[in-house]
């Protein structure tokens, strides 16, 4: 035990493989025993084990990589620690939520067992240094998203939506490291050559999967019909493992100039998609799954056009400001509830405040972080193509305009509307919570600035 802590490597695969599988173990007995109290004990205790991985990770084994009982290896870096403070921050405000508030779903489902161990799974993945483990926890992740999406859903044709095409990408990524087995090794850091098939799997694999292309008739239907909670899950830590995958390609290779242009291509059909869908929507959680499509198409804009240093700062901010906001906003639309657009009245001012501050965030309105995060990309891409730049201040423009709408719809509504609903809400600790996200969403920079070592980082 003296050479555990001894060592901080050993610590961290020690908090990793016993301590928080042992959570595990324990809020799946709550589950079991149907004991809530336990249940939201144990995955409140889980979040603050994962703030320690991050202190330990900090401390001393960030840019290490780590071996793991000699069978496979971890890399701890400024993209695995944010998303493990996403899970973190996740899982604790999932535990505080459900302490109060009923989650509608099978008596058969394990809740709190279920949150755990999806973001021990999203903590690995955002870790592990080769392609098998990489798509094998993704399986593994989607297969609990199917579940959740089973059980939380309101019909059972959505899941059929969500799990066929998700297989078929997912059998493209098996076939790529099938390919990459065959040339020698499966490691990130191998060198895939670029004139194979290999890369155009990978990357077609990666962007698919997560729905952004050209999957994009499932993700509404999903938000539509899930708890709006689940769906907070979805949006802030499953959906950018594709783009985690792209990063770990891109870090070690220069993509062919076809795949690039490629990738551009379909990421800007997927914005001025979802610009355009903003306007149909007659659902907030609509709006919010067409705005992940759409944030998550920026991000793949960023890592397939800017230099990898302007990676390294920008791709974590914008997970870290995206995946709070989205997250924010979910936890105030589970609150309310799920009303038409055109029909929300907020007895009190503060539900309002919250929700609208939220929209805003995801928008990327200063001083919030995704503010500076869009910049970063505007910036970069100015120097690369001026009329993809275009596009993309066009985009944010008509998306600035429907949020600005619906902010001014959700903080000031008519007084007049005979279609208005009044909603019961009363201010409780999950609200002090969800405005601590919006000041992390603020102060997102600071905290990439501070995990990437500290300084002014400067474009």
């Amino acid at each position: 035990m003296m050479n555990i802590f001894s060592d901080a490597s050993s610590l961290l695969v020690f908090l990793l493989f016993f301590i928080y599988p042992s959570m595990i173990l324990l809020t799946l007995l709550a589950d079991i025993l149907k004991n809530k109290r336990l249940g939201v004990i144990s995955t409140l205790l889980t979040g603050f084990i994962v703030l320690l991985l991050i202190l330990f990770s900090l401390k001393n084994t960030e840019g290490y990589t780590i071996s793991v009982f000699e069978y496979f290896s971890l890399r701890i870096d400024v993209v695995s620690i944010t998303m493990m403070l996403l899970v973190s921050l996740v899982e604790i405000i999932y535990g505080c939520y459900t302490f109060k508030y009923q989650i509608n779903s099978s008596t058969l489902f394990p809740s709190y067992t279920h949150v755990v161990l999806l973001g021990y799974l999203v903590i690995l993945i955002s870790s592990c240094t080769d392609w098998l483990t990489f798509i094998a926890l993704w399986e593994a992740i989607s297969f609990l998203a199917y579940y959740l999406i089973l059980v939380s859903g309101k019909k059972y044709t959505i899941t059929y939506t969500y799990f066929v095409p998700l297989h078929i990408s997912g059998f493209l990524l098996l076939i790529a490291a099938s390919l990459l087995y065959a040339n020698g090794s499966l490691e990130f850091s191998t060198r895939i050559p670029m004139n194979s098939i290999i890369p155009y799997l990978l990357v077609f694999g990666l962007i698919a999967k997560p729905g952004i292309f050209p999957y994009h008739f499932w993700v509404q239907k999903i938000y539509d019909e899930i708890n709006p909670i689940h769906a907070g899950l979805f949006s802030s830590i499953i959906d950018p493992i594709g783009l985690i995958g792209l990063y770990r390609l891109i870090y070690y290779e220069n993509l062919p100039n076809p795949i690039s242009t490629l990738v551009l291509v379909l990421s800007i059909i997927s914005i001025l998609i979802s610009i355009t869908w903003y306007w149909g929507c007659s659902r907030l959680s609509s709006v919010l799954a067409w705005s992940t499509i759409y944030n998550m198409a920026w991000i793949q804009v960023l890592l397939v056009i800017s230099p990898i240093n302007i990676i390294n700062y920008l791709f974590p901010l914008y997970l870290l400001a995206h995946g709070l906001a989205k997250f924010s906003a979910f936890v105030s639309l589970a609150k309310i509830g799920e009303v038409p657009l055109n029909a929300v009245r907020l007895i009190s001012s503060a539900p309002a405040l919250l929700l609208g501050s939220s929209l805003l965030a995801i928008e990327g309105v200063p001083p919030f972080g995704l503010f500076f995060a869009k910049i970063g990309v505007l910036t970069d891409i100015l120097n690369y193509n001026g009329l993809i730049a275009v596009i993309l201040i066009f985009s944010w423009i008509v998306s600035s305009v429907f949020f600005f709408k619906l902010f001014s719809t959700v903080m000031f509504p008519s007084k007049n509307s005979k279609d208005m609903l009044s909603l019961q809400y009363s201010i409780d600790y999950l609200d002090y919570l969800n405005g601590f996200l919006l000041i992390l969403v603020i102060i997102s920079p600071l905290i990439i600035n501070y995990l990437l070592g500290g300084g002014v980082f400067t474009w």
